[in-house]
């Protein structure tokens, strides 16, 4: 059998239908996708907009199209997510003729190829949100965009309406994938020809007419808060670290493509390179990140991967476009290579599968089945209470459990944990990763020993025991003693050497204070560093706090406090522990950053405190594992 080049795109898209579709049917929702579903259960299409759609940040299209495709169809995982991955493997055939068209097989073969394997595109692939869609109808416009500025002479109105409408569809679909809309078109200004310029002109003008009934919701949406709240502005350093991301962090694979790079600049002087189509792909994929970071760091913060995935395709025509034509030989050769890197790389070092086919909500209930074989409950958990729910109903997990948020804060959740301890010797506690750290703080004051974890994508469980803590003490504050590392301020006058203790009233604003470098201290930048202290009130504690402080740089990457009245019992004139814990996953802060501990008492009151100790604890590597390097 002779192997062309069709062959080899049909082996590609064979690679692309297994890493998508293996065992598709076991692949649980995420948390946007219960969001958008959650969104969908409205009685009325007035309802989903006004109630669905407008108070979230994205345009109403996908949000339409799940309250339909659910409502006749259902809600079953592989139900909802296949017309995604459908998308995401047609994506594979387009970005191959759209490289064929402007360059040649080889770039087609080697886009398409890094297309089907690769994280980024196969994750959103099965991922029911507004981005394999937007890919896809991003390149379905760039081909047609294509056609008619490469031949306009050919049937334009055909080309014209799939131009408009996919186009229109971008505009429906996500804001960025807007975005990357409006600069397709502009660009189209510096390539369409002059007698056809009219024409293209009324193209546009079509589309923002079809956008016309989108625009109030758009600018609705543009009142809302936005995601500022959760998400980080940018550093400086984003788009490298989007790079890595793209490339599995794998310095196997990114050294694989820079040498295929390599190889067509070697070959530069055969090829027939043109820099304008280069530039034009330079600018799309480089644009709508600059946009992005400027918006983020100047007005709100928006830009995240994610946003990213519409532009993401041209960058390969910007490292392969230089390649020429290679025989078909050499192109399977080349494609058989990427795609074993890939997969090898997606599998080991991305640990994709296991990471994507488990759920942390789902494994939050389901764990307790393993905490009750091993004798240890109550059961505590904390997490979505409808998506807990619907795993709970879905597979009847026997269990009954406690809600953290039952507690309105750690004195009632100390209460209960100290209640239970005379009656259980172990405690199951299953969390999402935006846990209040303080809550396993508490647990350990009587289960410091952490005798079992499984940690997932998102959240952790665990079952602690009483018995010697597991945590790695780093530091405790001892009086006794007259140098101590990394403590300071330390007023030897109010020294009480019986208790070895320390007193703060109304001439003292500040307690010793704790520095380090965060290098010096953790070991994996999920790790969370936890300050505790012992607190015995004499006159009060209004206005004092335990406060933590991250600063790189000469500027502050975190600050938080805990007030004390969260913790401590006013009317009792006795010791009582405060905890304050960061995680450092979600502080933007390098190895070379100070981490400050000390208690701030800004109401001046009079308060002793005692041990203060600084620990480390071993966090969860893989909670952000489809997104950062772990």
């Amino acid at each position: 059998m002779r192997l062309t080049n069709k062959a080899i795109l049909f082996f590609i898209l064979a690679i692309g239908a297994i890493l998508r579709f293996w065992n598709f049917g076991d692949i649980p929702f995420s948390h946007d996708e219960f969001s958008a579903l959650f969104r969908t259960e409205y009685s009325s299409f007035q309802e989903l907009i006004d109630f669905g759609v407008k108070p979230d940040g994205h345009p109403a299209g996908i949000q339409v199209f799940l309250y339909y495709w659910t409502g006749w169809f259902g809600k079953t995982e592989w139900i909802v997510k296949l017309p995604f991955a459908l998308l995401g493997l047609l994506s594979i055939g387009l970005i191959y003729a759209i490289a064929k068209e402007w360059f040649n097989d080889t770039v087609g073969l080697l886009s398409a190829t890094l297309m089907a394997c690769l994280q980024y595109p196969v994750v959103y692939s099965v991922t029911a949100r507004p981005y394999i869609s937007g890919m896809f109808f991003v390149l379905a416009m760039v081909w047609f965009w294509t056609r008619l500025v490469k031949y306009p002479n050919k049937p334009f109105v055909f080309n014209s309406i799939l131009y408009i409408l996919f186009s229109a569809l971008c505009a429906y679909n996500h804001h960025f994938s807007l975005l990357f809309a409006v600069i397709v078109g502009l660009s189209g200004l510096f390539f369409i020809p002059k007698k056809a310029l009219l024409k293209y002109a009324l193209c546009g003008l079509v589309i923002f007419l079809l956008y016309v009934p989108h625009l109030s919701i758009f600018f609705h949406q543009l009142g809302n808060k936005g995601i500022e709240g959760w998400l980080a502005k940018p550093e400086p350093d984003f788009l490298w670290n989007f790079i890595r991301y793209i490339f599995h962090y794998s310095w196997i694979l990114l050294f694989l493509v820079i040498g295929i790079v390599g190889l067509g600049i070697f070959q530069y002087r055969k090829t027939t390179f043109s820099p304008k189509p280069f530039m034009l792909f330079l600018s799309w994929f480089m644009l709508p990140f600059l946009i992005g970071y400027f918006y983020s760091t100047e007005v709100n913060s928006v830009l995240q991967y994610s946003v990213l995935i519409f532009s993401f395709p041209f960058l390969f025509f910007v490292l392969f476009g230089h390649l020429s034509n290679q025989t078909p030989v050499i192109n399977f050769t080349l494609v058989i290579v990427i795609a074993l890197v890939s997969i090898f790389t997606l599998n080991v070092k991305r640990q994709h599968f296991r990471l994507l086919y488990n759920s942390h909500y789902q494994h939050i209930v389901s764990d307790i089945g393993v905490a009750r074989r091993l004798n240890a409950h109550p059961f505590i958990i904390d997490s979505h209470h409808k998506i807990s729910q619907y795993y709970q109903d879905k597979e009847e997990y026997p269990a009954k459990y406690v809600w953290c948020d039952l507690f309105e804060n750690e004195l009632e959740f100390r209460a209960y944990i100290r209640s239970q301890a005379d009656l259980s010797t172990s405690i199951y506690f299953g969390a999402w990763s935006s846990t209040n750290p303080n809550y396993e703080s508490i647990i350990k004051e009587y289960y410091p020993n952490e005798t079992w974890v499984r940690n997932y994508l998102g959240g952790s469980t665990h079952i602690f025991s009483q018995g010697t803590a597991s945590d790695s003490l780093f530091s405790r504050l001892n009086f006794k003693e007259k140098e101590q590392v990394h403590w300071n301020n330390i007023d030897r006058k109010r020294i009480i050497l019986e208790e070895n203790s320390y007193l703060l009233d109304s001439l003292s604003e500040w307690s010793p204070t704790y520095k380090i470098r965060l290098g010096d201290i953790v070991t994996h930048k999920n790790n969370t560093v936890r300050a505790s202290v012992r607190i015995k009130p004499i006159s009060g504690i209004q206005g004092v706090s335990l406060v933590a402080i991250v600063e790189e740089n000469g500027k502050t990457k975190h600050w938080s406090n805990v007030e004390l009245s969260r913790f401590v019992e006013t009317d009792k004139e006795q010791w009582q522990v405060v905890h304050q814990g960061i995680n450092l996953s979600d502080v933007a802060a390098g190895p070379g950053a100070i981490i400050t501990f000390f208690v701030w008492n800004q109401g001046k009151e009079k308060l002793y405190i005692k041990d203060f100790e600084i620990r480390r604890v071993e966090g969860n590597k893989v909670k952000y594992g489809l997104r950062d390097d772990f």
